[in-house]
């Protein structure tokens, strides 16, 4: 009787831990992994982590964390490319692409690091949806590519091509426009 009853909780089990992956699974990705190094891990809504490596996918809402001499490479539905540096940490708040509909929005939330950004298809198609906030500025791209690192309070952005960045706060817009020139804010 008590073998039968083990048996029944342990199968119940089984599938309710097969549900919790089969809807994780279910959800459309962002993106995906391209390259890794080091120890990179993403983090969902509930803090729960899971190890990442090349090909695996990542989601909306999740925070991809990198270790110390670790890297990674995201490249999005879109085609965005994300690099992000030893010691980043960096939140999708935000990820949509209609391939059909040529619209979406990304909006990333960086922390920590430093990551540099080539911007997809959502940036030539709907540029005002595509954001990278910061603890101190928000970072706006118009089909552009740009680096930024974010240490202690202070946020340094470099325009590296395209068309423009701009970088904003309370107390006003910078608008960058030559490759190789940028701000920083504390």
């Amino acid at each position: 009787m008590v073998k039968n009853i083990r048996s029944y909780l342990f199968i119940i089990l089984a599938f309710i831990l097969f549900l919790a992956d089969f809807s994780y699974a279910q959800q459309n990705p962002a993106g995906t992994i391209v390259a890794v190094r080091g120890d990179v891990v993403s983090l969902d809504n509930t803090g729960k982590k899971r190890p990442l490596s090349i090909k695996g996918n990542i989601f909306q809402n999740e925070t991809i964390r990198t270790g110390s001499n670790s890297r990674a490479q995201i490249l999005f539905r879109d085609n965005t490319i994300v690099n992000l540096g030893a010691n980043t940490e960096m939140k999708i708040e935000q990820f949509h692409w209609d391939d059909t509909q040529k619209e979406g929005a990304l909006k990333t939330r960086v922390e920590e690091g430093t990551f540099r950004i080539l911007g997809g298809m959502i940036t030539q198609n709907s540029p005002e949806s595509f954001t990278t906030s910061t603890p101190v500025a928000l970072i706006g791209i118009r089909g552009s590519m740009y680096s930024g690192k974010i240490e202690n309070g202070k946020l340094t952005v470099v325009f590296l091509g395209g068309k423009g960045i701009y970088v904003t706060n309370e107390f006003g817009t910078v608008e960058i426009t030559m490759p190789g020139y940028g701000t920083s804010v504390v």
